[in-house]
């Protein structure tokens, strides 16, 4: 998830709600996953949700309490940036990789969730004490997945993920 921090708009949820039901329970067609990214690592084949705006980006997979072992989220940004995500709101573990424009991992790491925001603590001082994940190079794309994926996968720097990578630079907003 971004460090920024923005209010999400209902239809925003209720969309992102529509494409996390559709991913465990609608009828589909073999390659057709409703929007979702299809990306590959190594031999394991996994259906993205994609995060192409700021309010999508922000949210992330923030409260999410399960993520399936073939799911998660793809972010995308229309400009090459150093990146720095954190674990806002997040109460499960999650793997994170940073990747070049050609889809090769640039920095991936295994973020832990964080104690939830205290009752007397402010949003600037919940967001300051959160650990930073950065990206170290500058990137376009940025993918999370269960916690402990990318180590059963054997995932290392240098990596190549397959997916569209320019159908999202040109969906990016």
């Amino acid at each position: 998830m971004m460090t920024s921090r923005r209010r999400v708009s209902p239809i925003c949820v209720a969309v992102l709600a529509s494409i996390a039901a559709c991913q465990t329970g609608c009828e589909e067609a073999p390659d057709s996953h409703d929007g979702l990214v299809t990306v590959r690592f190594t031999d394991e084949t996994f259906y993205l949700e994609p995060a192409l705006d700021n309010p999508t980006r922000i949210l992330g997979l923030g409260g999410r309490e399960h993520i399936d072992s073939d799911g998660g989220m793809v972010f995308v940004f229309r400009d090459r940036a150093e990146r720095s995500f954190v674990m806002r709101n997040c109460p499960i573990p999650i793997d994170i990789a940073y990747l070049s424009d050609t889809g090769r991992v640039v920095t991936m790491f295994e973020m832990q969730p964080e104690k939830p925001q205290g009752e007397n603590e402010s949003d600037m001082q919940y967001e300051r004490r959160l650990k930073r994940y950065p990206s170290r190079y500058p990137v376009r794309f940025v993918m999370e997945f269960s916690g402990g994926r990318l180590h059963e996968l054997g995932v290392s720097v240098g990596d190549e993920v397959r997916f569209d990578t320019e159908d999202l630079k040109r969906r990016a907003r």
